[in-house]
């Protein structure tokens, strides 16, 4: 189980911090995470903290692709 597939839970958040600093996560982490986005459709502030993982340029560009997802999002924070 990952901690994207909770996601489907989360249907009604509208602000969310998520900070997975130092957790050794990788690309494929990075892409399960950003692949249930598409739950938070009511999401308006998302706070997500991925720094000082191993994340690469294809969990960047899975997480970023995700956002397209957050079609009502107004503020959010991204560290990598």
């Amino acid at each position: 189980m990952s901690i994207g597939s909770g996601f489907c839970h989360l249907k009604n958040l509208v602000e969310f911090e998520l900070n997975l600093m130092n957790n050794q996560i990788g690309a494929e982490g990075a892409k399960s995470i950003a692949s249930n986005f598409e739950h938070l459709k009511n999401l308006l502030k998302f706070d997500l903290n991925l720094e000082y993982n191993q994340i690469g340029d294809e969990g960047a560009k899975s997480i970023g692709s995700g956002f397209c997802h957050l079609k009502n999002l107004f503020e959010f924070k991204f560290n990598l």
